[in-house]
């Protein structure tokens, strides 16, 4: 309940949020399996792992840990019973149409991942930076409470498959140099293992000892909880942040804005719509029957095709992500108003062009450019579409 990265994924509605459940489910389903020794369970296993696989594909590290965790103790004789097997089925068979899709459209999220790697869009930590970042993120204070649980974890011969998918799972992450929050949703198991073991430490010490604990980690974690949660005005949080002397750590590189990127992504967008509105409207009838609009992200795209309907703004395009798939545009455009587009790009594509300002204190960064009425586009749409996706 106090932990940061628990609050701050589980803030917004991102598959984030839901991938804790179908691990920890997963993990809940070997428990039992580890303590009863009935194979049958595995089914269920399956059935977790797919929907999981459907939520997000790191569920595919998530189960290769499992595996190897297997294979490294006595519970490799789990792959000579059919019912392993018959889970992995049954995984595949739920990720099936997931797998189509990548299939069918040239396996776009490893094109995304490419592309990421090669621009540089995550922040890449080496090994001591990524074990301080996950006690951070974690907070400190609880430090002793998940790291009890990984050593009663291995050293324990019952429990010792979970200790190992930790550490499988951990220095996969690592190496593949990994966002921060990849790993979040594997702590719960290990703050399970490690408040039985604080349990039975203080199983035959005095009361006062456990209310102690329980309010050094409370009152601990508290301070932490204005910044993860966002509960506080952006004023109030930029100084919470500055009297305690602490910044929460970039996943992504991002123009720097005055807020972190979880927060700053969630302003700016009304009033960008109409900004993007007002230049529109300008426009004569017949002009703005010829204006479409370009975004330069999905972000974009999405907030006036949210908010825009309201404004009479027509559908807004973009070439970004999935967003690409819901092109080409119904006719072709003669002038295009643009967004997040380079200078260069405009003078290159454009007859004539005139400039409209655009900041938001609080938004990202990299959304603080200026938008462009691109007049007579050099170039058609419906006919550049098909080779101008970009995932990254």
């Amino acid at each position: 309940m106090l932990c940061p990265a628990v609050l701050g994924v589980d803030s917004l509605l991102t598959m984030n949020a839901f991938e804790p459940l179908f691990w920890m489910g997963c993990i809940w389903v070997v428990a039992r399996i580890l303590r009863t020794g009935d194979s049958r369970l595995w089914l269920w296993f399956g059935v977790l792992a797919g929907l999981g696989l459907e939520n997000k594909h790191s569920t595919l590290s998530f189960g290769f840990a499992v595996v190897v965790a297997l294979l490294l103790t006595r519970h490799r004789r789990e792959f000579a019973r059919q019912w392993i097997w018959i889970a992995g089925a049954i995984a595949l068979a739920l990720f099936l149409p997931n797998l189509i899709w990548q299939i069918r459209h040239h396996f776009p999220t490893i094109e995304d991942l490419a592309n990421v790697r090669r621009e540089g869009k995550n922040v890449v930590l080496g090994p001591l930076a990524f074990v301080k970042e996950q006690i951070l993120d974690m907070h400190p204070i609880l430090l002793p409470v998940w790291l009890a649980g990984v050593i009663w974890f291995l050293r324990d011969r019952r429990w010792r498959v979970l200790g190992l998918t930790f550490a499988v799972f951990f220095v996969l992450m690592e190496v593949a140099h990994a966002k921060n929050y990849y790993l979040f949703p594997i702590y719960p198991m290990l703050l399970a293992g490690g408040a039985v073991v604080i349990e039975r430490w203080l199983a035959n010490r005095a009361a006062w000892t456990r209310v102690a604990l329980v309010a050094i980690i409370v009152l601990a974690a508290i301070p932490a909880i204005p910044l993860v949660t966002w509960m506080l005005p952006p004023e109030r949080l930029l100084a919470y942040q500055t009297a305690i002397g602490f910044k929460l750590a970039k996943a992504e590189v991002h123009q720097e804005s005055l807020l972190p990127q979880p927060i700053a992504d969630q302003f700016g967008w009304p009033e960008m719509v109409s900004e993007v509105a007002g230049i529109y409207n300008s426009l004569p009838p017949e002009e703005r029957a010829k204006t479409g609009i370009w975004a330069g992200n999905y972000g974009e795209a999405g907030a006036i095709n949210e908010f825009g309907p309201s404004y009479g703004l027509p559908r807004a395009w973009s070439r970004h992500q999935n967003h690409w798939y819901w092109g080409p545009p119904p006719q072709v455009y003669k002038n295009l108003i643009v967004i997040e587009w380079g200078i260069e790009d405009v003078r290159d594509n454009c007859t004539s062009f005139q400039a409209f300002e655009h900041y938001q204190r609080f938004g990202m960064g990299e959304e603080n450019t200026a938008m462009y009425l691109c007049r007579d586009v050099q170039f058609d749409i419906q006919k550049i579409w098909w080779h101008s996706h970009h995932w990254n």
